[in-house]
């Protein structure tokens, strides 16, 4: 029996993204299609639903447009090696409270989250920009500006650019 297989329409309406990023996402390699013999993209449900468990690498989130990295369902954070933020999605800020702009330019780990000041979580940004290899996920806990928030962290590191990427899922 083969699996089922959904339009670029349908994947973008799953993953909450307009229908031209799951196109362009899929002639960039990012997720993985099939074609028609008409030249239709067409998706399979475990690779849709494996691209919206895991999200993007921090290869991909380098190749997304502000505008894209505002309609993913995750926090995105860009951060340089010293942990200041150099891009702050929506999602992130809807959560967070704090406007994007204003983000931009602040120290995550002092100013926007000092609850992640700690050896857990600047220590493995650190350890991660020091080695130039980055790919934590951490469970965790905001305690600050929001009440006590469960999320899951990713760092990430680009190693070819040289960008941090922090990425939070609420739970």
């Amino acid at each position: 029996m083969s699996e089922h297989k959904m339009t670029s329409t349908r994947v973008a309406e799953l993953l909450g993204v307009t229908a031209s990023s799951v196109k362009r996402w899929a002639d960039e390699g990012l997720l993985v299609c099939e074609r028609t013999a008409g030249g239709h993209r067409r998706f399979l449900a475990s690779e849709v639903a494996r691209f919206r468990e895991n999200g993007l690498s921090h290869t991909e989130q380098d190749a997304l447009t502000p505008t894209e990295l505002n309609m993913l369902h995750k926090g995105v954070i860009g951060l340089d090696d010293t942990g200041v933020v150099t891009s702050y999605n929506e999602r992130e800020s809807q959560f967070s409270g704090l406007d994007p702009a204003d983000a931009v330019g602040m120290n995550f780990f002092t100013e926007i989250a000092p609850c992640c000041n700690n050896s857990l979580i600047y220590g493995a940004f650190r350890a991660g920009v020091a080695t130039g290899e980055m790919n934590v996920r951490i469970e965790y806990t905001f305690t600050y500006r929001v009440a006590p928030t469960n999320v899951i962290l990713h760092l990430t590191r680009d190693q070819a650019s040289g960008k941090n990427w922090l990425v939070v899922e609420h739970l």
